[in-house]
């Protein structure tokens, strides 16, 4: 097997993204596929296949430390091209006049997922679905609180073929809806609702930047993402989601009571605002007379007060809705072009944010402050 050193490079890096979820920080084995021309890293929840562009006659499969290949790998000079021979259970890697022999592992040792039974499986634009991953990544919580949240919700709404990928961490609440998704196999042991785990949607946000579409395939303990050339695997979080459909109902049936003018006025107060709250500090915002005012929230350490009006107001239902600093200047800034408004609830307003792409609508939702 011949490839250029730039290209091993290059699985390599994947694989220890791979490898980073490890506590240990270092990925143990990976699997060269001699046969298939393919490299596999895994650990105890993901996996990784990527194609290799190799010249090869050779057959059979060889399991070798990661960790030394890796470092052989990283000390060589990208474009020059290496060797990878297997004899007698060694593996020789040549480069130019470098040689170097490596132990390998039982093959039988390197467990591989499987989709068992009947998997569901969905295909998406790959463009549409990495940038929908990657905003909803960033509300996906990071505590061990709550193990529902340490993940991104896929939610399958086979009748209208359309997928929400879902995350919050308690305070914001995030719903990246994608309105084109074609069902490959819909003759499913089971569909619905699955989470995602989120180091597998951290290596998912980075798929197919150079593919049209992407397969994504379901069942009840993984989930396997395919662009052609690299396949990922990663297992389920057993949890129970909060119920978002509720909120996202509500901002549907009430979009008309919102306005597509506010987002940046309203970050242009609470900037002038915040200048006298720290970043643990919280804002209220009120309505009235069709002016929106918002200020800060006096407090045992905080007794100065700032109040600004909003160039353009929108609507609040109920008195004021109270609202962390630091989580309010977050969703400002990734919902520049959304509609904007509150909803009273039961135990206070909640900030929405509505966002129509084409036929994709984005959601965020900011909870009230805690007292």
């Amino acid at each position: 097997m011949e490839m250029k050193v730039s290209e091993v490079k290059g699985a390599l890096k994947k694989a220890s993204i791979i490898a980073s979820v490890n506590k240990e920080g270092v990925y143990k084995f990976l699997k060269l596929d001699l046969l298939n021309k393919t490299v596999m890293a895994s650990n105890d929840s993901l996996s990784l296949v990527q194609d290799l562009k190799v010249k090869s006659q050779d057959t059979g499969s060889v399991l070798i430390e990661a960790k030394k290949f890796a470092e052989i790998v990283s000390v060589l000079d990208s474009e020059t091209v290496i060797k990878i021979s297997v004899k007698d259970k060694r593996v020789t890697l040549t480069c130019n006049h470098s040689k170097f022999k490596l132990g390998t592992l039982p093959v039988e040792e390197f467990a591989e997922p499987r989709l068992s039974g009947k998997p569901l499986k969905i295909k998406l634009s790959s463009e549409v679905f990495r940038v929908a991953l990657s905003k909803s990544i960033q509300y996906a919580s990071t505590l061990d609180v709550r193990p529902a949240l340490n993940g991104v919700l896929f939610s399958l709404d086979m009748t209208n073929e359309s997928i929400d990928l879902v995350a919050s961490n308690g305070h914001y609440l995030s719903v990246e809806r994608i309105s084109e998704m074609k069902v490959v196999i819909d003759d499913a042991d089971s569909c619905g609702e699955y989470i995602v785990s989120l180091a597998c949607a951290k290596v998912a946000s980075d798929f197919a930047k150079d593919k049209d579409f992407i397969e994504v395939s379901f069942n009840e303990n993984f989930i396997q993402i395919s662009d052609g050339s690299q396949t990922l695997w990663g297992r389920m979080i057993d949890a129970s989601f909060p119920d978002y459909k509720q909120i996202t109902t509500l901002i549907d049936k009430r979009q008309t009571d919102f306005t597509g003018v506010a987002v940046k006025d309203l970050k242009i107060s609470l900037d002038r605002v915040s200048t006298l709250v720290n970043s643990d500090g919280a804002v209220s915002i009120s309505s009235q007379e069709n002016k929106t005012t918002i200020q800060t929230v006096e407090s045992s350490l905080e007794k100065d007060v700032a109040i600004d009006q909003v160039a353009h107001s929108f609507p609040i239902m109920g008195e004021k809705v109270v609202l962390a600093v630091k989580y309010l200047q977050k969703i400002l800034s990734n919902s520049s072009n959304a509609e904007i408004g509150v909803i009273q609830e039961e135990e206070g307003g909640s900030l929405h944010f509505r966002q129509l792409i084409g036929n994709d609508i984005s959601y965020q939702i900011l909870m009230p402050r805690r007292a």
